[in-house]
């Protein structure tokens, strides 16, 4: 089996319309790109060398013919600044580090990413609180949850549940 992973804004030069056109949907790869991908996925089906199967879809996706874009190369890049900077808790902090509007953010996100600011940065501050559930100390949700950007604890359980799928506190006792 294989798999390849995008960096924020990479799938964009590939697929040359927005991806927040296909966020959420299962689509074949010709169908998505133009280009016929039966002989590729023949080779990485039937691989078992890593290396071959690598090759088969590095073959195929540069028949594909992406050109550079510096703009999703900017949006890997504010994607970085938002899992860094944990003190970027709303998708209007990430847009005024942008030099940008929010909407133009959003427009720029659905665009290149397929999920708007707001998701991204709240997922990487979901992430951490998991580290702070790791971190082997008693954990203040509360005072936490103001830190991360949310309205209340119950905001941070909501959509920590969500994404991780058990309460915070919860979870942290089962480490």
């Amino acid at each position: 089996m294989l798999g390849a992973a995008f960096h924020p804004g990479g799938f964009r030069p590939l697929l040359r319309a927005s991806v927040g056109g296909i966020s959420g949907t299962v689509r074949p790869a010709a169908d998505l790109l133009g280009v016929d991908d039966l002989p590729a996925a023949a080779r990485i089906l039937g691989g078992r060398d890593g290396a071959a199967m690598v090759e088969a879809l590095e073959g195929y996706l540069l028949a594909v013919g992406p050109e550079p874009d510096p703009t999703g190369r900017q949006v890997t890049e504010l994607v970085g600044v938002a899992e860094r900077k944990a003190g970027i808790t709303r998708a209007e902090m990430l847009a005024a580090e942008a030099g940008m509007s929010l909407r133009s953010l959003q427009r720029l996100f659905a665009a290149y990413v397929g999920v708007g600011p707001k998701w991204v940065v709240q997922r990487f501050r979901i992430l951490d609180a998991v580290a702070a559930a790791h971190s082997g100390e008693v954990t203040d949700w509360a005072a936490l949850a103001r830190e991360l950007g949310f309205s209340d604890q119950a905001h941070l359980t909501r959509v920590f549940t969500q994404v991780v799928g058990t309460p915070p506190a919860s979870y942290q006792r089962t480490l």
